[in-house]
C-alpha cells in the first residue's frame, strides 16, 4: 500500500499520514481484508536540500512505528529518496552480471539452442521496470 502526500516539514507530513493510515486500517477492516505492518516503512521523496532539512518521520500504527528509509522496493523498483534509480540499475546490473556469467560458463558444454533458451528464462525477464 502507498500514500502520498506532499508538504515542507515533518509537522505538516505526519497527521496527514496518520489520519490516512488510520482510514485505511478501518477500510481494510470493513472489507474483511488485513493491513499487516510487520516492518512499516515511509520515505521521503525531493531534493538533497530539502530531505536534508526535514527531521525523520515518525508515525505510530498499532504496535509499530514507521522508519523512515532512503531506498524501498515498490512494484518490483528499487526506489530511493532523490529518484535518481541508481539503486535499481546498479542492483540489476549485478543481478545480470551473475546471471552471464553462468551462462558463459556453461556455453562449452551446451548448443546454440539451449543457450538461447537460457538467455531467455535468466536474463531476458529483467528489463522489467525498464522504461523508467
Amino acid at each position: 500500500m502507498a500514500l502520498l502526500t506532499s508538504g515542507t516539514c515533518t509537522n505538516e507530513i505526519e497527521p496527514y499520514l496518520t489520519e490516512a493510515l488510520t482510514k485505511s486500517d478501518s477500510w481494510f477492516k470493513d472489507h474483511k481484508l488485513s493491513l499487516t505492518t510487520p516492518k512499516p516503512k515511509c520515505i521521503v521523496l525531493g531534493t538533497a536540500q530539502r530531505v536534508n532539512n526535514l527531521n525523520d518521520i515518525t508515525i505510530p500504527f498499532r504496535d509499530a512505528m514507521f522508519t523512515s528509509v532512503h531506498t524501498f522496493w515498490y512494484l518490483g523498483v528499487m526506489i530511493d529518496w532523490n529518484l535518481k534509480f541508481d539503486a535499481h540499475v546498479n542492483y540489476l546490473r549485478r543481478k545480470a552480471y551473475t546471471k552471464l556469467k553462468a551462462l558463459v560458463r556453461a556455453r562449452q558444454f551446451i548448443d546454440q539452442m539451449l543457450a538461447i533458451q537460457m538467455y531467455k528464462s535468466l536474463i531476458i525477464h529483467l528489463d522489467h521496470a525498464d522504461v523508467i
